[in-house]
This record gives C-alpha cells, sequence and structure tokens, in this order.
C-alpha cells in the first residue's frame, strides 16, 4: 500500500513539475516521509511507522495548498501578460485616431471633433465591440471573467480552479482508499493501515 501511495505521489509530482516548472519541497518531504514509515513498518516498528504516515499526510497538505498557490499566481500572471498586450494595441491604435483627428479637425466644429475623435466621442469611430471586449475582458487574480456590477468571478468560466483539481485527486485517493479496505481477504495488519488512513480524511 505504502508503495502504491509512494508511485502515485512520484507521478504528481512529474506532472506538476512538467506544468509549472518547479516542485514543492512539501511534496518531496512526504515522499521522504512515506519511505521512512514503510521501513519502519517492515521492521515491525509500528509507532515510528505511525508517526512516519502522520508526518507524510501533512507533508501531502501543505504541498497541496503550494501547488494551488502557485498554479494560482501562474494563471494570474498569463492572464495579466494578456490583457496587457490587448491594452497595448487599443493604445495604439487609439494614437492613430489621435493623429488623424487633428488632421482633419477643420471647419465647423473641426476643433470639438479634430481632438475628439481618437478618444471615440463621435460613435462612428468606436471600432465595434471595442466597448464590449473592454467590458468582458475584465478578470479575476485566477483568470476567471468578472461579471459586470460585481467584484466577484463568473464562476461558470472555463478557467480551472485549482482548488477544484486538489480536490479532485483527493477524492480519487478517498475512493481508492475505500475500495482496498471493502477487500476484507487483504491481510489484517493492511486493512487497519487502510482504516488509519481513512480516519486522516
Amino acid at each position: 500500500m505504502q508503495q502504491a501511495l509512494r508511485r502515485a505521489l512520484g507521478e504528481l509530482m512529474q506532472q506538476y513539475a512538467d506544468l509549472t516548472g518547479k516542485l514543492p519541497p512539501n511534496l518531496g518531504d512526504a515522499d521522504n516521509a512515506m519511505r521512512d514509515a514503510l521501513q519502519a513498518l517492515g521492521a515491525g516498528h509500528d509507532s515510528d511507522a505511525a508517526a512516519g504516515e502522520q508526518k507524510a499526510i501533512e507533508a501531502l497538505q501543505k504541498g497541496g495548498r503550494s501547488m494551488s498557490m502557485q498554479m494560482a499566481q501562474q494563471f494570474g500572471r498569463g492572464q495579466g501578460d494578456e490583457q496587457g498586450d490587448d491594452q497595448g494595441d487599443d493604445e495604439g491604435q487609439d494614437g492613430s485616431g489621435d493623429q488623424a483627428g487633428n488632421q482633419d479637425g477643420d471647419g465647423y466644429g473641426g476643433q470639438q471633433y479634430g481632438n475628439d475623435r481618437g478618444r471615440g466621442t463621435r460613435p462612428w469611430d468606436v471600432p465595434h465591440g471595442r466597448a464590449e471586449r473592454r467590458a468582458d475582458d475584465r478578470r479575476d487574480p485566477l483568470g476567471r471573467p468578472l461579471r459586470e456590477g460585481t467584484s466577484g468571478s463568473d464562476e461558470s468560466g472555463d478557467v480551472q480552479v485549482p482548488e477544484k483539481m486538489e480536490e479532485a485527486r483527493t477524492r480519487a485517493i478517498q475512493e481508492e482508499l475505500r475500495r482496498r479496505d471493502a477487500d476484507r481477504t487483504r491481510p489484517q495488519p493492511e486493512l487497519e493501515y487502510l482504516e488509519r488512513l481513512l480516519k486522516q480524511f
């Protein structure tokens, strides 16, 4: 059982490193604690094995929180860079409008319309859909679109929240532990160990 958990943890660490280029140190601590618990269990030192198991669980919890924070920062930074590029493009287009407005601002009302043309005060000077696009591009730090008139996020967005990914992994581990615990043909020490793990959830 310990070996299966260590293999699953190793795969999780590799997948996370591939996504972010980083590895939370707590996951490494969890792997070491699992290894120590496995060695203690093999030597018949139940108290040392239980202590190692508890240490591994705490390290996994800390590693999960660290992963969530790093992924949230990565998603937020990526959305911020994208919005910055879009804003720069819009400002460049507005600058062209100012120049054209100053050149064309002659004749009746030329002072008013010529100076304001680049700022989009006349309906025909505003590119179609720009105002709607700017309103729709507003995002929260996790990259989720914001609803009009609220400071909260749109939960129906297509950005997967890191906390949901962590919850899904936790549920998968719980289901696997319960499946094995339901197999009463397993050795009694293994069943007792599975029950101790399930109590941590």
